[in-house]
């Protein structure tokens, strides 16, 4: 029996302009995320790049592959992934019309940690606030984020203030 794909819909945003989930597989997972506003991918992965899914929409949506290993290692690797996307994101972010997607593989870790560095950086989050906030909206992350430290101590190196 072959395969069929289902419809891409692992993914969900926590405001209007940031969503958070799980990598594409294809490109129709790319023609599904930019039919619902996506405008800039940030794809955390290590193993797969996904401008080889642009296809028909390369040029119709940003795309930053800033990859890292999901294994659950701390400290100056994984900062300076957090401040690799970070400073991707910011400029994007200062234009209202950009939709910034953060994925990994399956949108429960590295995704979700940089998302939660993106709502520090620019929106100003308590890092309590940033968790709070991607668990509302991302059930998936309810136990946590996996580099909330990691990303802490690369805003704190980008001259972020830390949590009071």
């Amino acid at each position: 029996m072959p395969f069929h794909h289902l419809p891409f819909s692992h993914f969900d945003f926590v405001t209007s302009r940031l969503a958070v989930g799980a990598g594409p597989i294809d490109e129709a997972d790319i023609g599904i995320l930019i039919s619902n506003g996506i405008t800039a991918i940030c794809d955390n992965r290590d193993d797969v790049d996904d401008s080889r899914f642009l296809g028909r929409y390369e040029g119709s949506v940003k795309y930053f592959w800033n990859p890292t290993k999901d294994d659950g290692k701390h400290g100056p690797e994984k900062q300076e992934w957090i401040k690799r996307g970070v400073l991707w994101a910011l400029p994007l972010l200062g234009d209202q019309r950009e939709v910034l997607y953060s994925h990994c593989k399956a949108g429960i870790e590295r995704g979700p940690s940089m998302l939660y560095a993106w709502l520090r950086a620019a929106y100003g989050l308590y890092g309590d606030d940033a968790k709070l906030l991607i668990r509302l909206h991302r059930l998936r992350d309810l136990f946590g984020i996996r580099y909330a430290d990691d990303a802490d101590a690369a805003l704190e190196s980008l001259g972020y203030k830390s949590d009071l």
